[in-house]
């Protein structure tokens, strides 16, 4: 009796597997559509859809379809509202380079974007804008062996402001 009960589980395993080849050779491959993928690399808050997908260097999202790379912000806001010019840049009234919540996003002449830089007060200090003092301290902050990205947080100025800075004061031996 034992071994027409082994017999019989294996029958079952193979039915189920036939069963299985089945089921994968008639489901016919259906790619993602580019809706699909882009929405499939945010996360919605209670306020803004913070872009999960690759980010540029500057912190904002980057979306790839075929062989073009397009930002994350301005393809939400065209999926949402349609064709818009080019030349204008897509601004964001919650200031979060990440998201990509349409309702957050306007459009704006480059003027426009300097105007919310400096109303928001998002305009960084560059090396020009650093005293002396402060130039000393992050060169001494990195050579205690601190990262430049941690220098660069804890002086509120970008990664390539402490790039310039050591370059520039820093003198080969």
């Amino acid at each position: 009796m034992g071994q027409i009960a082994q017999l019989l589980k294996k029958l079952k395993r193979v039915k189920k597997l036939n069963t299985l080849k089945k089921a994968v050779i008639l489901t016919p491959y259906q790619p993602e559509t580019n809706e699909e993928k882009f929405h499939r690399h945010y996360a919605k808050t209670e306020t803004c859809w913070n872009w999960s997908g690759t980010l540029d260097r500057y912190g904002y999202g980057k979306f790839r379809i075929g062989n073009k790379t397009y930002k994350a912000h301005r393809y939400s806001y065209q999926q949402h509202y349609g064709d818009f010019d080019e030349s204008l840049h897509v601004l964001h009234h919650c200031d979060h380079p990440r998201c990509v919540n349409p309702h957050h996003l306007f459009l704006g002449t480059n003027r426009d974007n300097v105007a919310d830089r400096t109303t928001k007060k998002r305009h960084g200090k560059t090396s020009k804008h650093l005293t002396t003092n402060e130039k000393a301290a992050i060169v001494a902050t990195v050579e205690q062996g601190q990262s430049l990205q941690s220098v660069a947080h804890q002086f509120q100025v970008h990664i390539s402001t402490i790039r310039r800075v050591l370059k520039r004061t820093v003198k080969p031996i």
